[in-house]
């Protein structure tokens, strides 16, 4: 288990090193003079920092000045204040209350910049709704269900949307260039530099022999990739795929079980640690080992099925060699892919495999962590 412990302190290193540089972090309020890494409930950060913020919780707020770019994810997702630089906004309702400095991209449910705030750059919007109250320095891009813009933009304005309504405050310096489902509403009052109906989007037909070629481009890089990664799990830790198959055999519901309960823990635990910024080093260290695991799962149900498929050939109940073992998941890995190719069936089928598989090599990591040390013979 060398190799795991190894990979636990390289990840917790990994971490840590960004969150130790804050001066202070909290949820409620916020001060760093670095780097900061921010998640609670309802977090605001008050006071400005000298290099990136990168804040998620049910509702964010930037209060103050912020001097780099700020990543910003939530439930409520708002700039009160001021970001120097860029904003990236993510989350159900987004609004930009006070300045931008640069360009913002924003994607949400709702997504609004409201009147009296300003995007000194170019603005990207996306969502079910985009309302533009505000101010744009450059251009602006959005693509929503439905889309108001009753603000200033000094640029060329692109919208794809469902309906479209240009308010009678509306001032569109550059062109207006838009498709929509429904005739747009534009105010005889907007001021608007031209305007460009765009082509309604087409999807090309694909015809049946491009799909299959395409589904086999993918299903060779793909299992070409595993096979890689086979082997270097059968080099890097001997045994454990065949211990993890073992297992996978021989108590299948019990594994499954335990592996329905990993793959739903795990990203759940990572979920609660991550409210409170002393778990957030556990948390992403079990998001970490979580991927590791569904990479270990995957390859133990493709070895498994490749030795099944082995059985057809061969009596010998002897472990395969090296180049053996890495056949045999390739092979695995193969049936696979053809297996994902049957409508809904094939992926409840796939599903199953890798669940049982986590829950068996989980097993089989947990036996060789709990084994004993080997006693050495003094003689």
């Amino acid at each position: 288990m060398r190799w795991f412990k190894l990979a636990a302190i390289a990840a917790v290193v990994a971490v840590a090193l960004p969150v130790a540089a804050q001066d202070q972090t909290r949820a409620g309020r916020t001060v760093d003079a670095g780097r900061l890494f921010a998640a609670g409930g309802d977090v605001r950060v008050v006071d400005g920092a000298a290099d990136d913020a990168f804040v998620a919780g049910s509702r964010v707020n930037i209060l103050g000045t912020y001097a780099q770019n700020v990543f910003l994810a939530g439930g409520d997702v708002i700039v009160t204040g001021t970001v120097v630089r860029n904003t990236y906004l993510g989350g159900n309702f987004v609004s930009v209350e006070g300045k931008v400095g640069h360009d913002l991209y924003a994607a949400g449910r709702s997504v609004t910049i409201q009147e009296g705030a300003e995007v000194t750059g170019n603005a990207y919007l996306a969502g079910a709704t985009v309302d533009v109250a505000g101010a744009v320095g450059g251009s602006l891009r959005t693509a929503a269900s439905a889309v108001t813009i009753e603000g200033t933009v000094a640029g060329d304005v692109t919208v794809r949307a469902g309906t479209l309504r240009i308010g009678p405050r509306a001032r569109i310096t550059g062109t207006l260039r838009y498709s929509a489902d429904r005739p747009a509403e534009i105010s005889p009052t907007a001021i608007i530099g031209a305007v460009e109906v765009l082509p309604a989007p087409t999807v090309a037909p694909i015809d049946a022999t491009t799909t299959i070629v395409n589904r086999l481009v993918r299903l060779v890089a793909w299992v070409v990739a595993f096979t890689v990664l086979a082997g270097v799990l059968h080099l890097a830790v001997p045994g454990l795929l065949s211990s993890g198959a073992d297992q996978f055999s021989v108590r299948p519901v019990a594994s499954f079980g335990l592996g329905l309960g990993l793959t739903i823990g795990l990203p759940l635990a990572g979920v609660l640690l991550l409210i409170t910024l002393i778990g957030i080093p556990v948390a992403l260290l079990l998001w970490f080992f979580g991927v590791i695991l569904s990479a270990l799962g995957s390859a133990v149900a493709a070895y498994w099925i490749g030795l099944r498929f082995r059985g057809f050939t061969t009596v010998s109940l002897q472990e395969p060699a090296f180049w053996g073992r890495v056949f045999w998941t390739k092979v695995g890995f193969l049936v696979i892919g053809f297996i994902t190719w049957v409508p809904w069936a094939g992926d409840l089928l796939v599903w199953i495999a890798y669940t049982i598989a986590t829950g068996a090599v989980f097993h089989a990591m947990w036996v060789r962590f709990r084994a004993p040390a080997p006693v050495p013979h003094h003689i």
